[in-house]
């Protein structure tokens, strides 16, 4: 089942001395739209100030994500959407952006990795967050980011 095993994520209530920067792909925009309203909303649940940046499509998120950590964000949240076609284009694209994602989290900033990875449109539909969709993960990007943010302010606390 979809979703199955996610943890109930606990957060602190207000993050209002943090800045989150939301990059955002425009390829499959009601895919992305969807995440993006999602994670807008998540973020302002918790006071969690949020601003989004738009690159054209999952390839160009991670040189806007750089420019985000050196900007000082405290957060990057990456969103986008990369469909199987019949091309080895789909490896690729997904494979670049997961290391990029990866190479940018050793920076020390939490980085939200809401790229959908699917083998259809209807898979990342039903991930979106739109009504009947079963799984939100724009929401769940955000509170990986607040969890992340949380662990790292007792980290440092602790040290």
């Amino acid at each position: 089942m979809v979703g199955n095993g996610a943890p109930k994520i606990q957060t602190n209530s207000n993050y209002s001395d943090k800045k989150l920067a939301i990059v955002v792909a425009s390829w499959n925009e009601e895919i992305c739209n969807s995440l993006l309203e999602n994670a807008l909303d998540t973020a302002s649940q918790h006071s969690l100030a949020s601003e989004v940046f738009r690159v054209a499509g999952s390839f160009e998120l991670i040189a806007a994500a750089d420019r985000a950590i050196t900007a000082g964000f405290d957060a990057v949240a990456l969103f986008g959407v990369i469909i199987r076609g019949e091309t080895p284009h789909f490896d690729y694209v997904s494979q670049a952006v997961t290391q990029g994602a990866v190479e940018l989290s050793f920076r020390g900033v939490p980085i939200g990795f809401g790229v959908l990875t699917c083998d259809d449109y209807q898979q990342a539909l039903d991930r979106s967050g739109i009504a009947t969709a079963k799984e939100n993960k724009g929401k769940d990007t955000i509170e990986a980011i607040m969890m992340s943010l949380d662990t790292f302010a007792l980290m440092q606390k602790n040290s």
